[in-house]
């Protein structure tokens, strides 16, 4: 028997903001320790690096990366919601994890190999770009599927059996 979900769409809202400044966070401190700042520094005169006077100043690039980062957060997770169900795993971090995994295959290797073969751009950036991707990705499946799961954001109901 096939089970349906039932969402909470006020504590899917409260618990999805919570998510999104969770994993802000985490991207903070994935991108911001002292080995990944390092390399970052180490590369920011690149000629294939924008500086952030190219944006108006490091704020306004802030700014925009910000509100990228929250809406696209926003839509990774509406498309959690959307194919819960479809998710592979019979728990709530197994079924997070394969989401993780998603997301990953679907944004992080493709970007990966996307600036690596039309960019003149470091490599170790690329690679910086590709791990740190899918670590946050995963971190994020795990993160947004638990809180949805002990705040119980999602409910599982047997599908009815039309006869």
């Amino acid at each position: 028997m096939d089970n349906t979900i039932q969402v909470n769409g006020i504590k899917a809202l409260l618990f999805g903001v919570l998510a999104i400044l969770f994993q802000m966070g985490f991207f903070y401190i994935i991108w911001m320790n002292p080995f990944v700042n390092e390399i970052s520094i180490e590369f920011s005169n690149h000629s294939s690096v924008k500086p952030y006077e190219y944006f108006g100043g490091l704020d306004n690039w802030m700014r925009l990366r910000t509100l990228y980062l929250i809406l696209m957060l926003a839509i990774m997770i509406k498309v959690f919601l959307m194919f819960y169900t479809n998710l592979p795993g019979s728990n709530y971090w197994q079924k997070g994890l394969s989401f993780g995994l998603f997301l990953s295959i679907i944004k992080s290797i493709p970007d990966a190999f996307s600036t690596w073969t039309l960019i003149v751009y470091p490599n170790e950036l690329i690679i910086l770009q590709l791990v740190n991707g899918i670590i946050g990705y995963l971190f994020f499946g795990v993160m947004v599927s638990a809180l949805y799961h002990y705040f119980s954001v999602i409910k599982s109901q047997p599908a009815l059996q039309s006869s």
